[in-house]
């Protein structure tokens, strides 16, 4: 019981960031085909503005979010020795949570 509780959340956190990260897509998509920057202080205006820097770290956040969900079910379905499983689910967890700090890092010096 307890394990499909939590395959049911991984699920729907894995469709909830899948929609999230559609939704900033399109928006996205269609602010840069109607009003495209030409050029580096017009990209840094864009994304410097607190609103839209929140929104692309959500974004990205969402990202490895949704990565660290699909990676853990296939090392956990294919990877069948216990310790090699731990070993890269470490050596992914640390990946993904380096890519958040460099993330941060490089936002916090744009918006600031």
């Amino acid at each position: 019981m307890i394990t499909s509780i939590q395959g049911m959340r991984g699920w729907l956190l894995q469709r909830l960031t899948a929609l999230f990260m559609l939704l900033y897509f399109i928006v996205a998509s269609i602010y840069f085909l109607l009003a495209s920057p030409q050029n580096y202080v017009e990209w840094y205006g864009v994304f410097s503005a607190t609103p839209v820097a929140l929104l692309t770290v959500l974004f990205f956040v969402a990202v490895l979010l949704h990565a660290w969900i699909g990676l853990r079910d296939i090392v956990i379905d294919y990877v069948h020795r216990l310790s090699l499983r731990l070993l890269l689910l470490g050596l992914i967890a640390m990946v993904l949570l380096g890519q958040i700090v460099w993330l941060l890092l490089v936002v916090t010096k744009a918006v600031l």
